[in-house]
C-alpha cells in the first residue's frame, strides 16, 4: 500500500480507486487508512451480489473527512443495501444503479451521507432492446450493447405509402389489395337525383341530399308498395293500398271522385264484368221462350241453364243465392189475335235454382211459351 507524506511526522495510506466485491455475504467496510482490517471502501467499486438483500456497511464516519466520496455500481441483477455504520439503511441499490455517497457530516459514527446519481444522473443501464410489440412498427438493430448503436424505427411499407399520399383532401382509398398496399384520395360524387355538401370533406362533413324533384327515375319504393313507370304495385302479400285524403278532399281518378263518406261521383259510363254486391241490383236475370218444347235463353245474367217444357221450368243460377228467402219477378209476353194470356208463378225456391211455373187464363199449364218470358232475382 502507498502513502503520502504530509510532513516529517504525519503521513495518510492513499485512497483505493477502485475494487470488484462479489457479495456472497453480508460485509462491513472499513476505510483504508484506519487499519480496522477487513474489506476496505475504494472509490469506486463494482458490487456483484448473488442474491437480492444482501447488505454493504459503511465505515465509522467519525475516521473520515466530509466530503469523502464512495461510489457502488450494481453489476448484477440483484438489489443490495448500503447501511450507514449504526445498521440503518441509507439506500437499496437496484440492478444497474451506480450511486455515489458522499460524506457531509462526520460528527457521528453514522454520519451524514450525501446520495448522489453517478455522473449527474448517468445511469447503469449496459443493454436494452427495443421493440414494438403488436408489430406496428418496424425495428432495425433494436438490440443496444455498449458502447451503444443506432436503431432504425420505420413505418411499414403500406403506412409509409399513405403517409407519402400528395394529394389535399378527399377520402383515402386502396388502390392496390397487394402488400405494400397503396393509396390515393376520392371525392364523393353526386349522381342523378343527388347532390353533395363538401364532396371533399374538407371544409366539414360531407351532407348528401336527395333532390326535391326526382326524374328519370324508372321505378321507387314507399313501405310497402313499389311505383314503376304507371303501375302501382303491393309489396306486402295479400296486403292493402289505403288512399285517403285528409278533411273534405276528395280522390281524383280522371275526374271521378271519391269522398270521405264512401261517396262516388262523375261516373258516365260503368261497365261491370262480375256482378255487383248491391241489395239494390238484381242477383240475376234472363229472358227466354220455349216452342214445342225448344227453350231458347235471348239474354241472362247469373243463368247457368233453362229446363223443362209445357210450362214447368227449373232456372239454375251460375252462383248460387246467399239465402232461399229472394224475391223472384216473372213476367210474360202476349201476342196474337185474340192476344194470348198467361200467368208466371214460381213454386219452389232453392239456392242454386228456382222453379215457375206458367199457365195461361184458364189455370192451364201452356204447352208453348212463343212470346217470351223474363225472370228477375231480387236478393240481399
Amino acid at each position: 500500500m502507498s502513502y503520502t507524506v504530509v510532513s516529517s511526522s504525519t503521513s495518510y495510506p492513499a485512497q483505493v480507486s477502485y475494487q470488484l466485491i462479489n457479495l456472497t455475504a453480508n460485509i462491513v467496510l472499513s476505510w483504508p487508512f484506519s487499519f480496522v482490517g477487513g474489506p476496505i471502501a475504494a472509490g469506486f467499486n463494482d458490487v456483484s451480489p448473488d442474491m437480492n438483500g444482501r447488505t454493504i456497511t459503511l465505515p465509522d464516519a467519525t475516521l473520515a473527512e466530509p466530503g469523502t466520496d464512495v461510489i457502488f455500481n450494481n453489476i448484477s441483477i440483484y438489489t443490495f443495501n448500503i447501511l450507514k455504520n449504526d445498521s440503518t439503511l441509507l439506500l437499496s441499490v437496484a440492478a444497474g444503479q451506480i450511486v455515489d455517497f458522499k460524506l457531509f457530516d462526520s460528527s457521528t459514527a453514522a454520519g451524514g451521507w450525501r446520495i448522489i446519481p453517478f455522473g449527474g444522473g448517468y445511469n447503469g443501464i449496459t443493454a436494452f432492446t427495443a421493440q414494438s410489440s403488436d408489430s406496428s412498427i418496424t425495428i432495425a438493430n433494436g438490440n443496444v450493447t455498449p458502447p451503444g448503436a443506432i436503431i432504425n424505427f420505420q413505418l411499414p411499407s403500406s403506412l409509409f405509402n399513405l403517409n407519402n399520399v400528395v394529394t389535399t383532401g378527399g377520402f383515402p382509398v386502396i388502390t392496390s389489395s397487394s402488400p405494400p398496399l397503396t393509396w390515393t384520395t376520392v371525392n364523393l360524387v353526386a349522381g342523378d337525383n343527388i347532390t353533395i355538401d363538401n364532396p371533399d370533406g374538407i371544409a366539414g362533413d360531407p351532407i348528401i341530399s336527395l333532390s326535391s324533384a326526382p326524374t328519370a327515375l324508372a321505378s321507387i319504393q314507399v313501405g310497402n308498395f313499389t311505383i314503376s313507370g304507371s303501375v302501382l304495385v303491393g309489396d306486402l302479400a295479400n296486403g292493402d293500398l289505403d288512399f285517403s285524403t285528409n278533411g273534405t278532399g276528395k280522390l281524383n281518378f280522371n275526374g271521378v271522385l271519391v269522398d270521405t263518406n264512401n261517396n262516388i261521383s262523375n261516373v258516365n259510363n260503368l261497365t261491370v264484368t262480375g256482378s255487383f254486391i248491391n241489395p239494390f241490383t238484381p242477383k240475376a236475370w234472363g229472358m227466354f221462350t220455349d216452342i214445342t218444347s225448344t227453350i231458347v235463353i235471348e239474354q241472362q245474367s247469373n243463368i247457368s241453364s233453362i229446363v223443362g217444357s209445357n210450362g214447368m221450368y227449373t232456372i239454375s243460377f251460375s252462383t248460387p243465392m246467399n239465402n232461399v228467402n229472394y224475391a223472384p219477378f216473372i213476367s210474360l209476353g202476349t201476342g196474337g189475335d185474340p192476344l194470348f194470356v198467361s200467368h208466371g208463378f214460381w213454386t219452389t225456391r232453392n239456392l242454386g235454382s228456382i222453379v215457375i211455373s206458367i199457365v195461361d187464363a184458364s189455370g192451364e199449364l201452356v204447352s208453348d211459351v212463343p212470346y217470351g218470358a223474363t225472370i228477375m232475382i231480387m236478393s240481399i
